[in-house]
């Protein structure tokens, strides 16, 4: 697990080298609750992928699958997000329902 400052290149370096799929993850965890997967969380105006529909939010959350959450204005709305990838990705929603106990 990875968290830090958003708007930080150190944390930037140490997400992607934890398995962030882009720059600008300020925090990336494994998920317990879909067995472990990845799932970050972006400042939108430093990913370097497609921010297109994100122009009015601060942040997203994104899963290794590469699926993105609704946008968020806070720091805790995003994480609250991340924890619930099974929401909007199917993938996730797979792994969810393989690990529930």
């Amino acid at each position: 697990m990875t968290t830090g400052a958003g708007h930080s290149d150190d944390t930037y370096r140490a997400t992607k080298a934890d398995g962030a799929i882009n720059w600008g993850c300020f925090s990336i965890k494994k998920r317990r609750s879909i067995g472990g997967f990845q799932v970050g969380c972006y400042v939108v105006e430093d990913f370097d992928g497609n921010t297109s529909g994100y122009e009015h939010w601060k942040y997203f959350a994104m899963c290794n699958h590469g699926n993105k959450s609704p946008g968020a204005d806070t720091r805790k709305d995003v994480i609250e997000q991340a924890k619930m990838s099974m929401d909007y990705c199917s993938k996730c929603a797979s792994l969810f329902e393989l690990n529930k106990k």
